[in-house]
């Protein structure tokens, strides 16, 4: 039977949250507004789901701007990370990541550390790199998306074996 690891990326495989630091790109009034809002939803007063939303709308991250993040990633990795995934994988383990970060952000990191699938929030880029949107129904942009993944992925393969490093709850 199929072994899985997932892995949550911001504050697990990475020190850093990739939203925070899109945030900070696009300066110093959004950041605070994004971080109003993420303080908003930690304490139950806004919906999860209202929160990604709104933190999108003022970002309005470019695929630069996800690049950027992407290399923040690599250079905040958590020092172990890349040595335990091979290990894991060594010993018959398929290892992914699943966030409710943006997988534009995500995809350098997991190649980096050897990981193919990435479950995390797709973003649209018109041509020239300009934010158009996010899948609204992906399940990482709602409270209870990650079980929700895990779920799926469960019924889909058979494992016999599933460990979620990070935040997540499954019921």
């Amino acid at each position: 039977m199929k072994k899985i690891i997932a892995f949550d990326c911001d504050s697990t495989l990475s020190s850093i949250e990739g939203v925070d630091e899109l945030a900070r790109i696009a300066g110093d009034q959004i950041f605070q507004e994004v971080e109003d809002l993420t303080n908003l939803a930690m304490d139950g007063k806004v919906p999860v789901e209202e929160v990604f939303t709104r933190r999108l709308d003022l970002i309005k991250p470019t695929r630069a701007q996800c690049a950027e993040v992407g290399r923040m990633y690599l250079n905040t990795v958590e020092p172990t990370a890349k040595e335990t995934i091979k290990k894991l994988q060594d010993q018959g383990w398929e290892c992914l990541i699943i966030s409710g970060g943006f997988e534009p952000c995500i995809a350098p990191l997991a190649r980096e550390l050897g990981i193919a699938r990435v479950e995390a929030v797709p973003l649209q880029f018109d041509a020239g790199g300009q934010y158009l949107g996010f899948d609204k129904n992906y399940p990482t942009t709602r409270s209870g998306g990650k079980p929700e993944i895990i779920r799926s992925i469960r019924a889909k393969i058979g494992v016999s074996k599933f460990v979620m490093v990070g935040m997540a709850r499954v019921t």
